[in-house]
């Protein structure tokens, strides 16, 4: 009798273990999967946020452009500074 327990616990072990690797591949390629689709998203909205903010970029230039001409100035001379002080 403590044999046929023993059996069927090694089996339903057995069968917890091959569970838990079928889960294991499933959850690895819902992973692959959402890795994949966030990638595409981000790209995506990476260059929507490009492009809208050359669009902002091209908008103030257009409207100010010596305040955009002074701003350009301006952050050419921090540049050169800091590249010199190095």
């Amino acid at each position: 009798m403590a044999r046929a327990s023993t059996s069927r616990n090694t089996k339903d072990v057995d069968a917890i273990r091959d569970d838990i690797e079928a889960l294991k591949n499933q959850l690895g390629s819902l992973v692959k999967h959402l890795g994949s689709a966030t990638a595409g998203r981000a790209e995506q909205l990476c260059g929507d946020l490009r492009d809208q903010g050359a669009d902002a970029v091209r908008t103030q230039v257009r409207d100010l452009p010596i305040t955009s001409m002074v701003l350009a100035f301006v952050a050419g001379t921090i540049a050169a500074h800091f590249m010199r002080s190095k």
